[in-house]
């Protein structure tokens, strides 16, 4: 029960020390595996690549719909639905292994929204500013200042929900002013408190 494809060698003989050796190619086909990949969020009008693989022993594969779907031929194709969509990959064992399919939703946003309270108290609700939207945005710029218009948090792309604190140490309650460029033709820069 080889796990890949793989040629055993067998060799027989017998008491009066005659030998016969010979070769076997055990072929093993992989089942179909569909991976459509993690849900995503995109900014409507800008488009999002789906983030799916596809495994097996020559396999083909499908998607639908294709509705608002750049390059549906492509296993890692661009979406740009008008509205939050769910995406299904289906992939098919050419070699009679059966089939294997995976969905991922597309979820789609007017605009960033940056939610303008969080509670960085350790009590494990609303404890760091998740802006929702902005880890889409690899090259943005998010900059956070105290009311003396101190920089108090910079970051280039937001990977990590900023958890309210200042080269580690947390930095009072109160109000902070906020700027963040999206890096992106034709986006507004947003600000707020």
């Amino acid at each position: 029960r080889p796990l890949e494809s793989t040629t055993h060698k067998v060799i027989m003989f017998n008491e009066y020390n005659c030998w016969h050796t010979g070769n076997v190619y055990v072929n093993v086909y992989k089942l179909p595996v569909a991976n459509a990949g993690p849900d995503i969020k995109m900014l409507r009008g800008r488009p999002a690549q789906l983030l799916s693989t596809v495994s097996g022993t020559n396999t083909s594969f499908r998607w639908t719909p294709v509705t608002d779907m750049i390059n549906p031929t492509a296993i890692r194709p661009s979406v740009n639905p008008p509205s939050d969509m769910l995406y299904r990959l289906e992939v098919t064992s050419n070699v009679g292994c059966g089939t294997s399919s995976d969905e991922t939703l597309v979820r789609v946003f007017e605009t960033v929204k940056v939610p303008n309270t969080f509670t960085p108290n350790g009590d494990g609700y609303n404890d760091v500013w998740e802006i929702d939207l902005l880890p889409i945005f690899d090259n943005c710029v998010l900059e956070v200042y105290n009311t003396a218009g101190q920089l108090v948090y910079r970051t280039i792309g937001y990977s990590k929900p900023w958890d309210g604190t200042r080269n580690g140490s947390p930095l009072p309650a109160g109000t902070s002013y906020y700027a963040i460029d999206l890096k992106v033709q034709n986006a507004k820069r947003l600000s707020g408190y």
